[in-house]
């Protein structure tokens, strides 16, 4: 997966818009723990240090798949 730097900053910035939504256990803080833990693991385990970033920005929308859809539409991606 290659995204342009553009299209990456703008999905961490929704991410971490819709984190601040959230309870405090899973805010602005907790996502960038995650992105942390799941960049070290790509480090040491081998793996696409953008996408394991972005998969880890954007797990917390299991609940919420509708609203990830619409704004990854919005920047011409397919689901």
């Amino acid at each position: 997966m290659s995204l342009s730097n553009e299209d990456a900053r703008k999905i961490e910035q929704f991410a971490l818009k819709y984190y601040r939504s959230l309870d405090k256990l899973h805010n602005e803080s907790h996502a960038r723990r995650t992105v942390k833990l799941a960049e070290f693991i790509a480090r040491n385990e081998g793996g696409n240090l953008q996408l394991v970033k972005l998969g880890a920005l954007l797990h917390q929308f299991h609940d919420h798949e509708e609203i990830l859809a619409g704004f990854l539409k919005k920047l011409g991606m397919s689901q």
